[in-house]
């Protein structure tokens, strides 16, 4: 794995997300895709999902969310993911 590679550090990412304590992944954009489909890792019990945009993310997390979950929202800063919430 080429360190330097998108694909490589977003793969890395989504398998250490899948041991803390997240329910739900929401992954906004592009590049987010190669983090989610490692993400559940072994637990069937994750979520996660791919979205385009902050809209999109928002419409899911309003759509699908429980109290009791715990969701990341994770994108790159150029997403502007404060959207999500809003803001």
């Amino acid at each position: 794995c080429d360190w330097s590679s998108d694909v490589c550090s977003s793969d890395l990412l989504g398998r250490w997300l899948a041991t803390l304590p997240v329910d739900i992944l929401i992954g906004v954009g592009d590049l987010m895709s190669y983090t989610n489909e490692e993400f559940p890792g072994e637990n069937r019990e994750k979520l996660s999902l791919h979205v385009k945009d902050p809209e999109e993310a928002r419409e899911v997390l309003l759509r699908i969310v429980n109290k009791e979950d715990t969701v990341l929202i994770k994108g790159s800063r150029d997403m502007r993911l404060e959207r999500v919430l809003g803001a």
